[in-house]
């Protein structure tokens, strides 16, 4: 023990260890003044973090301006901390801490938890930075599961569902469509194939509705169109032909090539039915009486007609 005492030098103030102990910590921490914002250290974390050195921060608002991507949003959190301050001889106030998004000296910018803590006794203010990329990450993958379908890409019948929950004030469409003979797809050429007719079909299907338009998969081969604002029957009609115009160009997988058709039904909120229930009722039941003329158009060699009743 009196070995390991004499290796630490005896003249060791305590601000010494503290800058000792911070510039081992695995996230960056810098501090300044609080009467003319001068910069007394960064750690090393902040350094990798930031590419800065303490000789490159001259003062508080010249950091600010070279780590955040908007410079503005910290200098109002600083601005609120340092109103916070109710005395001057108040030992310590921690803000609250705060996401915003950062950037190094090389452009590139990531997302960082941002505290600071104001210690108006010592005349100094303590801020810490963490590097929160991959947590963002893995919320925007959860996210992503939690509203996406993972064959298509397309939104998943929860999110439908949610969605027309939102709507459920105005006034919209629910289109409904459902792949014509899908299994027959799946027993001639495997479900390996199926699963790209799926996707193949999806990516047709989103490149014909507009931006406000919520389009999803519900399941299998049955997919869901949320109109906003809802069309009128005949627009619909005409949308739908557009659709299976789209779709009578051969779908080209691989050493495969496969004919897709679908069926559609379009019902309108609350003009069909009040319900969300009701309303894919209404919708299903036109998609059905669709498929059904469609099978018996074709049985008599007749063009088969493309629109919901």
């Amino acid at each position: 023990m009196s070995e390991i005492r004499g290796a630490i030098p005896g003249s060791t103030s305590a601000d010494d260890r503290m800058r000792l102990a911070l510039d081992v910590l695995p996230v960056a921490v810098s501090w300044c003044r609080l009467g003319d914002g001068r910069v007394e250290f960064v750690n090393r974390a902040f350094t990798r973090m930031f590419g800065l050195a303490l000789a490159d921060c001259r003062d508080v608002f010249d950091v600010v301006s070279r780590t955040f991507a908007d410079p503005g949003a910290a200098e109002r959190h600083l601005a609120q901390a340092i109103k916070d301050i109710s005395s001057p001889h108040e030992r310590r106030v921690d803000i609250p801490e705060e996401e915003l998004l950062c950037r190094r000296q090389d452009g590139a910018q990531f997302h960082a938890a941002f505290s600071v803590s104001l210690i108006p006794e010592a005349g100094m203010c303590l801020a810490v930075f963490v590097d929160i990329t991959e947590r963002k990450k893995r919320e925007r993958t959860l996210l992503t599961l939690a509203e996406r379908d993972p064959l298509t890409g397309l939104k998943n019948r929860r999110s439908i569902e949610d969605a027309l929950s939102a709507a459920v004030h105005d006034t919209f469409g629910l289109l409904v469509l459902d792949l014509d003979g899908f299994k027959q797809i799946n027993d001639n050429f495997g479900h390996s194939v199926g699963d790209d007719v799926l996707k193949e079909f999806a990516r047709r299907l989103s490149r014909h509705f507009r931006e406000s338009d919520v389009v999803g998969r519900l399941g299998g081969d049955e997919f869901a169109v949320l109109l906003l604002p809802a069309m009128s029957t005949q627009d619909a009609d005409r949308m739908i032909k557009r659709l299976y115009d789209a779709l009578e160009e051969p779908f080209l997988l691989g050493e495969a090539t496969v004919q897709v058709a679908f069926s559609a039904g379009y019902a309108v909120h609350p003009h069909d039915a009040s319900s969300l229930i009701q309303l894919f009722r209404v919708a299903d039941a036109r998609m059905y009486e669709a498929k059904r003329d469609r099978r018996l158009a074709a049985a008599r060699g007749a063009p088969t007609p493309f629109g919901a009743p």
